[in-house]
């Protein structure tokens, strides 16, 4: 079985950098961000992956935008295609 190494969002930092600095920084992050409600009816798949997609996705893509723009040395999707739809 293959180990998929790369990392989403979540963890975005290795777990040896998230102190409280790093617990307040994601929230002060997040709180710039209105509640909103999801659905997650559907999943998808990539290789090897399975997925809940969230509908709509446009909040998650935005969250995912905030988390890269604090932390750009762990991009999303380890640094691949911002244009991949949002996975939970």
């Amino acid at each position: 079985m293959a180990v998929h190494r790369r990392r989403p969002v979540f963890p975005f930092l290795d777990e040896s950098r998230i102190d409280s600095g790093a617990l307040a920084d994601i929230g002060e992050v997040i709180g710039r961000h209105r509640p909103f409600e999801a659905r997650f009816e559907h999943c998808g798949r990539f290789p090897g992956i399975l997925y809940l997609v969230p509908e709509p996705d446009i909040p998650f893509r935005r969250l995912t935008e905030a988390v890269a723009d604090r932390w750009p040395q762990n991009p999303p999707f380890g640094g691949g295609s911002s244009t991949r739809s949002s996975r939970i």
